[in-house]
């Protein structure tokens, strides 16, 4: 069975679309850093952009308020063991009306 698997390999078909497969990959990885080198951009909600220093001081005021509420500071490793503990999961309800509503 193997042999016939080595066979099938060798043929110009099977090699093409290996060679179509690997380019697929290749421009589809580099293309991200072709189309907006030196972006930052973490996230993009609507027309608003989140850059990741955004991201970042966001997620530190939302751990010191967490942690002001337990009345301890809060390591991001903590509320990364309480997420996965309590199997946080945000809700797509408030979501799905305007992603259904985009055009494609």
């Amino acid at each position: 069975m193997l042999d016939s698997l080595r066979n099938a390999a060798r043929s110009w078909v099977v090699k093409a679309l290996m060679l179509l497969l690997v380019v697929s990959f290749g421009v589809w990885g580099i293309e991200r850093s072709l189309v907006a080198p030196g972006s930052d951009t973490v996230m993009t909600v609507g027309d608003q952009q989140i850059s990741s220093e955004e991201f970042r001081l966001a997620y530190q005021r939302q751990l010191a308020n967490i942690g002001r509420q337990f009345g301890q500071p809060l390591t991001p490793d903590q509320a990364r063991a309480s997420a996965s503990r309590t199997r946080f999961s945000p809700s797509s309800q408030p979501v799905r009306p305007s992603i259904s509503s985009r055009p494609t």
